[in-house]
């Protein structure tokens, strides 16, 4: 069978995080291969997330195996790496092997039996089913939400609340409120749902999970569905694309409370405040703290040593404040923040001017940065 070599490189390209390499269970290292009518279709389970995907057979002048077989994800590299060679791919299977036909010939062996290979969790359908369909645009913007969510998720093992990101409907089922914090910072915004829900939605997903709807290449009209017990996911995209994970089994902390609103705020050049943000949090190889003030129309930014930190070495950056309200008799006091999730946050926007919003009292209330993401201050020192 004769098979567009990027399609199929894309679909490994895709499933290569979630393929472990285990000892213990063998056949989790392989992924599952068939035939089924034009397509080929490719699946992976590592038993907590599900993905099957379906190539398109261009042409097929054999009689192909219709029986599944399982190989070593490892040894389809060859795919994946040789980004030079033909466009199109020669593919013969049979129950004992794989055969690769490219500018050469490979032969892959069948270690597995795919009876073996792990089902993946069916999706209990029912009137309680939660299902919403994303359309193609929409699917685009989506993804790209949760992917400026992903680097405010926690890595924290003993808070699992916070180590997924929070989907949560309003009460209208009109948005989605979607969310991720480390307890340090904050990402929040709001999705809008143009297929309303019939019923509210709160889950957390994995990360990796989203990750996987970021990496698709080949985004389509995308159907959503949690199933009745709101433990498992599941994305069917229409060119025939199948995600489906467990959800994390908790609850998500109500963080809305701690979302103030601002008093004033100001615009600062994106690529100045992120060149001084580079170098405060990189010099000497330590972590600086962030001491701002705002005066004259300028943002003045210094770094406090850290309690470990035995260098002389003291950074001061000024920058002008590009537009905004007068700042100067509301922001009065200095406040602390963390250097690397300044620059987080920042990299969660993509204006040419970022957009700071403060407190009448920064020092113990949070800054907000471009409407999307809080950040906690840090314990603040007068002698600095």
């Amino acid at each position: 069978m004769l098979i567009n070599r990027k399609q199929l490189s894309d679909c490994l390209k895709l499933i290569a995080p979630l393929v472990k390499k285990t000892f213990v269970l063998p056949i989790l290292n392989a992924i599952k291969i068939y035939v089924d009518g034009e397509h080929l279709c490719v699946e992976c389970n590592n038993l907590e997330t599900f993905v099957k995907q379906y190539v398109p057979i261009e042409k097929d002048d054999s009689d192909a195996n219709s029986q599944p077989i399982c190989v070593d994800f490892s040894s389809l590299k060859c795919i994946i790496d040789n980004d030079n060679t033909e466009d199109k791919i020669t593919l013969s299977i049979t129950p004992k092997s794989l055969t690769i036909r490219s500018l050469g010939e490979y032969t892959i062996s069948v270690e597995f039996n795919a009876l073996d290979y792990p089902l993946p969790k069916e999706i209990s359908l029912s009137e309680q089913t939660l299902s919403m369909i994303v359309p193609e645009d929409e699917m685009k913007q989506f993804t790209s939400v949760l992917n400026a969510a992903i680097p405010f998720v926690s890595k924290d093992d003993l808070r699992p609340s916070m180590t997924g990101i929070n989907l949560r409907s309003d009460e209208n089922n009109a948005h989605l409120k979607i969310a991720a914090t480390d307890g340090h910072s904050l990402y929040f915004n709001n999705y809008s749902i143009s297929n309303k829900p019939k019923s509210a939605i709160d889950i957390i997903i994995e990360p990796y999970v989203c990750s996987l709807l970021i990496k698709n290449k080949y985004l389509s009209d995308c159907t959503i569905r949690v199933d009745d017990k709101r433990s498992t996911i599941e994305f069917v995209f229409e060119n025939k694309i199948i995600i489906r994970s467990l959800l994390i089994d908790a609850k998500y902390p109500t963080y809305e409370s701690v979302i103030k609103p601002i008093d004033t705020f100001f615009f600062v050049s994106r690529k100045k405040l992120t060149a001084c943000l580079k170098v405060a949090s990189t010099v000497n190889g330590s972590n600086r703290d962030l001491i701002l003030s705002v005066k004259n129309a300028v943002i003045k930014i210094s770094t406090r040593n850290d309690a470990h930190d035995t260098s002389d070495t003291k950074l001061k950056f000024n920058i002008p404040i590009s537009a905004g309200v007068d700042v100067d008799s509301i922001v009065a006091n200095d406040f602390c923040l963390d250097a690397k999730i300044l620059l987080k946050a920042i990299n969660a926007t993509k204006d040419p001017f970022v957009k700071i919003g403060v407190t009448a009292t920064p020092q113990s209330q949070p800054a907000i940065i471009d409407d999307k993401v809080l950040i906690m201050p840090k314990t603040f020192y007068a002698n600095h």
